[in-house]
This record gives structure tokens, C-alpha cells and sequence, in this order.
């Protein structure tokens, strides 16, 4: 016999070490028997570290061996009992003195001293940070005092600097409604984390170790996962939103899809060197064939959890018993045997009463015909009955066959014992009476499935009202609770349901869905499984669903009163989310009232829309397996679907601040949602009118190119330019076909400064056909006009504070702009750089005509005078290829600002009424006049609208149309909707 402590126990080596130990165990082994003794002291110490060969390897538990100063000596604690039972009896047993020894064992959570574990993250999985859920308002306080007593007992941290991943906190209340249990949802993050793989003890393991034994401890940690510290680069895929910023976890968190393997392992890694002792994720079970032994194995046990810092829940520990329930067997001094349990659902099944429940059962059956001797024979009653025209009535054959087929199928012949290493599978089912499930393994030697346990329930009175996709979440939820001792941990499982609605809500992310379902969804975190979907007439629970095993007093009342925390949850949510002045009684009242939420709220407590409501509900149609009912409501997910006669009302509200489309949308979709809920808040927004004084609608009309000139100098353009810091300014005149500037200085802008420069420049040049100005001065005066009459051209105004009119008189502003800057930057005469600009600018190409100003005006151009002059005949020798140039230009312009702009052409026409924008002299004047006036002309983008005491011309996108009062169209259509990921 060898002995190594932690790795080899006293046993001969014939004994099977496969069910105690993994693979890195076995190379422990292969080191020599001279080696492994120099580990162990005579006094069984811990003291001296292990021989070199062994601490080079690289296995979990390897840690361990850096503690064995740290941990108590097995040897002591084996005295320590053995003493205890020397000693005479002093009225009080063993084991109650192995436990009062340890009092720290008991107390508050406790956290791993020598052991942090790491999430093993999938770096090819892109971050995603969910949409934040906010916190309801009246349980903002608690789930404050929630985060700060987290907090203070460093479970949880503050998050510095930023973060790739992040949850949200999901609240639901306790067995005392008035406190909360904070859950956070890690479906997002847990696409990330990759699962870790460990060795789950089988029953036939088991039936070997605990063969003889008589005395039975099991054990409970206390919130088992909170005791394992998360390393320091792992806990930033726990992180969570709170209203006081980002926090994580500092230990391992329910709802990481890794916890249980990581838990598991940690566990059985404390316990590996405790002989009688094995763990399953948090139940730890202490076996002995003799009280000594047992309560040895206890003593052990923990006094290497204080050694660890580890702790128990004393309330749910059993000690010292006769028999045990562990794996889902029941162990005891007779050896291993099913528990009653598992077949309780099925043997207590009363007999059919008519023939779709005789087809209903005899589709349970067949699932195991294959291991059913004389299965044809036995049936035979029961399928007479099922036969077309047959006549339903049950006789003593027909309860025979039923009796016989029950117990043919709770036979161990039919039902197999758990494996956790092969493909599992549960079935599930629900209707308004019960929630039923059959878990199934494949049978590797048939190829076929093979029942392991059969699970029912009755509903409770308030899931009895439930929608039916509620009802299917919610036998999903018994199951796989029921079943957890089989399940949790499991690398992957199959659930198996007949209604299809239920799979995205399960098998996808999805920021919002009923709320029962969310609270289903969140309490199976803990479980990797993929939900799948069989038609009904294949789902062999479909009659234990309709003939459950009745709950018994207590769990009755169990099941009950969370039902009705549920809906205490629900309700608070929608008393929280209700809009201000419209109260919950109004809701209920107003749709008790409307004929079309009552056709909804039957469809949705029986699953599907009838055909004569189909028209009518088809508004629901595409968010109908989103729908459920409380309280005589309707919900969509967690928002209040509102009835009609409430609807505008809703809306009025929302648009109470006067927020814009998009965030009254917002504050809509958070709490509520009816169909064409869009439609109606566009028209409730764009028929307010204080919107629409207010709010300045951004309007570009598309970019109007204009025609070339006819010839050289045949159209100007003029402005002026200043103040300069002279105090004098430079009046331009430019030809819009060679784009050839003039420029003088003027001391003033009056027309009697003004003219007589302009008439030095026609005298130069001669008189144009037409001029074109803005509306200011000296071009609005009197003078001005009787000069052009005068001198025989147009004047053309063009558009006031449209400044894009006159864009080439514009455009050249800018440069003369920057070149007096830039002389008085430089220190420079800013007249005599003038002329060194003109003459390079005159004789440049310029970008829109491809040719100099200078060749284009003075190529064979005739000179005109107030006389008449006859029109140039002469082919101006580049006229052709400036026109293309010209228009290619402007195509290209019109193109990029088009595109950058977004414009679209105003549908303003005469006899619209129209809002003006008004200049903003104060931060808070509003966008528009609130005079309402009305189109008299429009001439291209020129408008003409007069009010009450004033005619005012503007460019057409300084004028809003005025959207008037307005009909609901109520005629609701169905909407494509983006639900909130996810």
C-alpha cells in the first residue's frame, strides 16, 4: 500500500482509481514509489513541499501543494474523532460536537483563500454592450441598498476606464415582496466564455464507493459560486449597468455559463485527499461504513473548508442519515435504488375519458414500444377505441391495458438509469390543467431513447390564466428545475416543445418579451440547452400535461405564491411605466371596454388568432407571440399595449415637453406600444403648432445652375465689399461670361457715391444688358433705378438674405476677403496688393470656364454705348468650348451639394398658409414668425407671402408650411418594428 497525501489514498491498488481520480492523477501515479514517500512525513505533515517532478505539473489542483503549510493535517482531525469516541458519552453526539467545532463553517459568505478562477474567453466573438433597461423609480432604493451591500462585502466592484462588455441587472422579487434578488443578464456575454470540461462521477462510480455505507451527511455551500474570487482580467465580462455608474463582479456570478464546471472543479479539488467525501457542483455528500468512519470524513471535510475560508448553509445540511437522496438515486445501507419519484407522475395518471386522451396516452406509450414486451397485444383495448365510428366506453379490458401499459413503462426494462456522458433530451408540455416532461437518454446499444424520469404538475390557479406561450415557458422552467440534479452542468441538453412562438425567445437574444417568460428565461441561466420543436401529435407528455399529478399542500402553496410574485412583479412594472395622468384603473377600465383588446386577450390565452378575428387582430399579427395578459392587460413584453379610446391621450402626454418625433417615440416605446403607435405621434408632433414656430426645419432646395451669358459683358453682377479698416469699401462689378472682375474703392455705399464709380466702370467696358445685385444699399434706392433706366439695362434683384443667388459675385467676395487679411497680417499696402491680385486673378484660368477672364472679354468683343447696337454676329473663337466647360462645372457642383445637402424641392404653393423665419435677436426667439401668412407668388425659389399688416419676398426656404388641425386616421396597419436587441 502506498500513500501520497492529496493524490493516492490508503486503499490496495487493485481498487479502481479511475472514479476518484482524472487523467493528471494517473500521471501523478507513474512516479515511484520512492518518490511518493518522500512526501509523506511520519507525522503525515504537509509540511515539506513535493518532490520536483510532481510540482512542475500543471493541473488545478497542483495549487493545492502551495497551501499544505496553510491547511490542517488530516491526521489531526483523525485523531481529533477518534478521541471523541474514546471518550465517555457526555449526552451530546459526535457529530453535533464535529459541528460547533467549526463555527466560521456557518457563518455569512465566505471566499476561497488560495484559489481564483478564470474565464476562458473566445477573443473571435465581437463585444457587445446591451441596450441599458432602466430601473423602475420606486425600486431604485432598494436595488441601491442591494449594490452597496454587494459592495461592502466585496462581491462586487466600481469599473475604471472603459469596457467592451456589458449587462444588464434584471430585479425580481423574493418570497417576501417587499425585497428584490438581483439577477444579471449574461445571455450576450455568455456567447464569449468558452464552457471548461471535468469529470462527472457516474451512478455505477458511485454505487461502487458508497456500496456498505450506512451513515449519510449531505451538505450545502452558502451561495457556493460568491465564494470563488474571478481573476483579474476575467471580470470585465461580468460587467453591469447601475445608476451610479458601471460595476462587476469580483467572484464567480450566477448565470456564467461556465460557473457550474468551474465550481465543480474548485470543490473537488479541496476534497481530492478526503476519503468518503464527493461533491456534485454544490451538494457535497459525506458517506461511512461505521459512525466512526462517516464522522471522520465530516471532521475532515470541514476543517478543510475553515482551512479555505469556505462556507455551508446550515439549514438546508442533513446529518448523519440512514438514507440519501444524491444523483437523483436514493442511497442508504440496502444500496442504490430509484426514487419513487421519478415515476409518480406516470403511475398516478387516472385513465382517459374520451378519445383524443386515449390517443394522447397511447402517443406516451409508443415513445417506448421498442422496450415493451407484447406491446401490439397489451394496446389493443385501447386502440379499438380510437377507431373511426367507435363508440367510447371504457372497460375493465381497456382499464386493464391502461394499468398494465403504466407499469410495463415505469419497468426498468423501459426506463434506463442516468448517464451524464450520453446525448440527453427533455421533453416538455403544458396545458391550462398541467406542466409535464420526460427526461430521455439515448440508449447506445439501441440507438433509440429511453425514459429516465417522468415529471407533472397541475397549474396553479393564476398560471391557469396565463397565455398559452407563458404556460409552454413555464413547463420548460418545472422541467428543468425539477430535473436539475441531472442537468446542471451538462455540456449541452435538449429541450423539446410542440409550440414553435417559443423558440427565438429562448434560442436568441432578445432585449424584450413577456415578463414572465424573461423571469423563466433568467432563472435558467445556469443550464446550456438548445430548445427545439416537434409537432404535438409527437409529444408524448401531451397527456400528463392533461391528467398532472396534483401538488401537494405545501408545494401547492409554493407555487402559488410565486405565481403571484410574478405578477406583483408585473404589476409594479406597469405602474411604474404608466404615463403620468393615466391611471392603472384607466387602462383596465378602457380596455374591459374595447371590443378588439378583448378579442386579443381570448386569442392570447388560447394561442392562437380564430379566423373571424383575423381581420380585425392582424395589427397584432407579427408581435402576437410577444403578447400576454395580467390583471384583465395586455402586454407586450414588459410595455402596456393601450386600448383606442386612450391612445391619444397617451401621446398628448408624451409630447407634453415638446420633445422632437424621435425622442417622443422613445418615451413611448420604453412603457407602452399600440399598433401604427408611429404614425400617430409624426402626426401628433407635426400638427403642434408651438413645434412648429419653434423648431427650424432645416430646408435646402437643389442647386439651380444658371444659363451663360450670351456674350462677354452682357451680364454683370455687383456688390460691395467692407467696411475695410479704412472705413472705405470696394465695389465690384463682374462679368458673369468671362468672370472678368472690376474693382474700385468707395468711401461710402450711397448711391451718390456708388454711381458715379459704376458709371466709370461702364465707360471702360461699356453698358451691359442687365445687372444683377442684392436687395441692399445703394441697390434699393430710388437713384439706382432711375440710373439703369438711364443707361438702358435690367437691374435684377435677386432674392433678400439669399446670399447663394449672387454666387459668383459671392464666391470672389471671399477671395478679396482673404487677400486684405492677409495684407494686414503681412504689413503690406492692401491697395497696391489689391492690383497684383487683379492682374494674376484676370489673367488665370478660371476653374468654371477653363479660360482666362482677360481673353474672354477682350476677344473680338464690340463695345456698346446708349445708341443702339446690332447684335455680334461674330463667332467668338472659344465660345464653344467655354459653354461646355461652363456646364460641365455646374453639373459637377450641382451633383456635390445636392448629395451633401440632402435636398428636396419645397412643395410650397400659392394659396399654402406659411410661417417666415424672423431673425433671432435674443438666444430664445423663436425660428419662425407666429404670424401666419399666405403665398400670393412664386417664381422659382422666389416667394411672395403676405400678412395681416406686411408683403415680405424670401427664397423659398425660409418659409415653413403650416400643417393644420387634423382626423386620427385610426385605422391601424400593421408596422415593421425593430425590437431592442435582441
Amino acid at each position: 500500500e502506498v500513500n501520497a497525501t492529496f493524490y493516492v489514498t490508503e486503499k490496495p491498488t487493485s481498487t479502481p482509481i479511475m472514479s476518484k481520480y482524472t487523467a493528471f492523477d494517473l500521471d501523478i501515479l507513474k512516479i515511484s514509489v520512492n518518490e511518493l514517500l518522500q512526501v509523506q512525513q511520519p507525522e503525515r505533515e504537509l509540511s515539506n513541499p513535493l518532490p520536483e517532478k510532481v510540482t512542475k505539473q500543471q493541473g488545478t489542483h497542483m495549487a493545492y501543494s502551495n497551501m499544505a503549510k496553510q491547511l490542517t493535517p488530516l491526521s489531526k482531525v483523525t485523531d481529533f474523532v477518534t478521541q471523541l469516541h474514546q471518550q465517555k458519552s457526555t449526552g451530546e453526539s459526535p457529530v453535533s460536537q464535529i459541528v460547533k467545532k467549526h463555527p466560521k463553517v456557518f457563518q455569512g459568505i465566505g471566499k476561497h483563500k488560495y484559489r481564483q478562477v478564470e474565464l476562458i474567453i473566445d477573443d473571435s466573438v465581437q463585444p457587445k454592450v446591451q441596450a441599458q433597461r432602466r430601473i423602475p423609480f420606486p425600486k431604485r432604493q432598494q436595488f441601491e441598498e442591494i449594490i452597496q451591500e454587494l459592495e461592502e462585502a466585496d462581491i462586487i466592484e466600481q469599473v475604471e476606464g472603459p469596457t467592451e462588455w456589458i449587462s444588464n441587472v434584471v430585479l425580481t422579487p423574493k418570497a417576501d415582496p417587499s425585497q428584490l434578488r438581483m439577477n444579471i443578464d449574461m445571455t450576450t456575454a455568455n456567447t464569449a466564455i468558452k464552457r471548461t470540461r471535468h469529470v462527472i462521477p457516474t451512478l455505477e462510480e458511485l454505487r461502487y464507493k458508497l456500496n456498505g455505507a450506512t451513515h449519510f451527511t449531505k451538505l450545502d455551500m452558502k451561495q457556493g459560486y460568491m465564494q470563488l474570487e474571478l481573476k483579474q482580467e476575467s471580470r470585465y465580462m461580468t460587467t453591469f449597468y447601475t445608476q451610479r455608474g458601471l460595476r462587476r463582479f469580483k467572484r464567480l456570478n450566477f448565470g456564467t455559463n461556465s460557473a457550474a464546471e468551474l465550481f465543480h472543479e474548485e470543490i473537488s479539488q479541496c476534497l481530492i485527499d478526503i476519503d468518503n467525501a464527493d461533491n456534485l457542483y454544490d451538494d457535497i455528500i459525506v458517506y461511512g461504513k461505521t459512525q466512526q468512519e462517516h464522522n471522520i470524513a465530516l471532521a475532515q471535510v470541514l476543517q478543510r473548508f475553515e482551512d479555505c475560508g469556505l462556507t455551508l448553509g446550515l439549514p438546508k445540511c442533513k446529518f448523519d442519515q440512514p438514507e440519501i437522496e444524491f444523483f437523483g438515486m436514493k442511497f442508504s445501507a440496502a444500496g442504490m435504488s430509484p426514487t419513487a419519484d421519478k415515476v409518480k407522475a406516470l403511475i398516478e395518471a387516472p385513465a382517459p375519458t374520451s378519445v383524443a386522451e386515449v390517443r394522447s396516452f397511447l402517443g406516451m406509450a409508443n415513445y417506448s414500444a421498442n422496450f415493451i414486451q407484447h406491446y401490439s397485444e397489451t394496446t389493443a383495448p385501447l386502440r379499438h377505441l380510437t377507431k373511426k365510428n367507435a363508440q367510447f366506453q371504457w372497460t375493465k379490458e381497456c382499464q386493464k391495458a391502461f394499468e398494465t401499459l403504466k407499469q410495463a413503462m415505469a419497468s426498468p426494462q423501459v426506463m434506463s438509469y442516468y448517464d451524464p456522458t450520453r446525448p440527453t433530451e427533455l421533453i416538455v408540455d403544458a396545458s391550462k390543467y398541467g406542466l409535464a416532461s420526460m427526461l430521455t437518454q439515448l440508449d447506445p446499444k439501441t440507438g433509440q431513447y429511453k425514459v429516465i424520469r417522468y415529471d407533472s404538475r397541475s397549474t396553479t390557479q393564476p398560471e391557469s390564466r396565463y397565455a398559452q406561450i407563458e404556460l409552454e415557458s413555464a413547463a420548460v422552467e418545472f422541467a428543468i428545475r425539477r430535473n436539475h440534479i441531472y442537468l446542471y452542468g451538462l455540456p449541452e441538453f435538449s429541450v423539446i416543445t410542440d409550440h414553435k412562438p417559443l423558440l427565438p425567445l429562448y434560442n436568441s437574444y432578445r432585449a424584450d418579451m413577456p415578463p414572465r417568460i424573461h423571469r423563466h428565461k433568467l432563472n435558467l441561466q445556469g443550464y446550456t440547452f438548445n430548445l427545439k420543436h416537434k409537432p404535438g401529435k409527437d409529444n408524448p407528455t401531451d397527456y400528463m400535461s392533461r391528467h398532472p399529478t396534483q401538488i401537494p399542500d405545501s408545494r401547492e402553496q409554493k407555487e402559488q405564491q410565486e405565481a403571484q410574485l410574478i405578477n406583483h412583479h408585473i404589476k409594479a412594472i406597469i405602474r411604474d411605466d404608466l404615463p403620468v395622468a393615466v391611471t392603472l384603473e384607466q387602462m383596465k377600465t378602457a380596455t374591459g371596454k374595447d371590443p378588439t383588446m378583448q378579442r386579443l386577450i381570448q386569442a392570447i390565452q388560447t394561442g392562437y388568432i380564430s379566423n373571424p378575428d383575423k381581420q380585425e387582430l392582424m395589427p397584432y399579427s407579427h408581435v402576437f407571440k410577444e403578447l400576454s395578459t395580467v390583471e384583465g392587460l395586455v402586454l407586450r413584453g414588459s410595455k402596456m399595449v393601450v386600448p383606442e379610446s386612450l391612445r391619444n391621450q397617451v401621446v398628448t402626454l408624451a409630447h407634453e415637453g415638446h420633445q422632437g418625433i424621435v425622442r417622443t417615440k422613445q418615451f413611448l416605446r420604453a412603457t407602452t406600444w399600440f399598433p401604427g403607435m408611429d404614425k400617430r405621434v409624426e402626426k401628433e408632433i407635426a400638427h403642434c403648432m408651438p413645434c412648429q414656430i419653434t423648431v427650424k426645419t432645416p430646408q435646402q432646395e437643389p442647386l439651380k445652375p444658371t444659363v451663360l451669358p450670351g456674350e462677354p459683358w452682357d451680364v454683370l453682377a455687383t456688390d460691395l465689399h467692407g467696411p475695410l479698416p479704412t472705413g472705405e469699401y470696394l465695389l465690384v462689378v463682374q462679368c458673369l461670361y468671362s468672370r472678368y472682375p472690376a474693382v474700385e474703392i468707395v468711401r461710402s455705399t450711397s448711391a451718390d457715391t456708388c454711381i458715379p464709380v459704376l458709371d466709370k466702370v461702364l465707360s471702360q467696358f461699356g453698358i451691359p444688358t442687365q445687372i444683377t445685385s442684392d436687395n441692399g444699399p445703394p441697390y434699393n434706392s430710388e437713384k439706382f433705378r432711375q440710373y439703369a433706366k438711364y443707361m438702358g439695362f435690367e437691374h435684377k434683384k435677386k432674392i433678400p438674405y439669399a446670399p447663394w443667388a449672387n454666387g459668383t459675385a459671392e464666391n470672389f467676395m471671399k477671395k478679396l476677403g482673404k487677400l486684405i487679411e492677409t495684407a494686414q497680417e503681412e504689413k503690406l499696402n492692401w491697395r497696391q496688393e489689391l492690383h497684383k491680385f487683379l492682374r494674376a486673378y484676370r489673367a488665370t484660368p478660371h476653374p468654371m470656364t477653363k479660360k482666362s477672364p482677360a481673353s474672354l472679354l477682350f476677344n473680338g468683343r464690340k463695345y456698346k454705348t446708349r445708341l443702339p447696337t446690332p447684335t455680334n454676329k461674330t463667332i467668338l473663337v472659344y465660345d464653344k468650348e467655354v459653354r461646355k466647360n461652363d456646364q460641365t462645372s455646374k453639373r459637377n457642383m450641382k451633383l456635390r451639394a445636392d448629395s451633401k445637402k440632402h435636398v428636396k424641392t419645397s412643395e410650397i404653393k400659392v394659396g399654402d398658409k406659411v410661417l417666415c423665419q424672423q431673425k433671432r435677436g435674443r438666444k430664445h426667439t423663436p425660428a419662425y414668425s407666429n404670424e401666419i401668412m399666405r403665398v400670393m407668388k412664386r417664381k422659382g425659389s422666389l416667394i411672395v407671402a403676405r400678412g395681416e399688416a406686411k408683403t415680405i419676398t424670401r427664397h423659398v426656404t425660409f418659409f415653413k408650411k403650416v400643417t393644420e388641425d387634423f382626423d386620427v386616421d385610426t385605422s391601424d396597419t400593421p408596422l415593421t418594428e425593430l425590437v431592442p436587441p435582441g
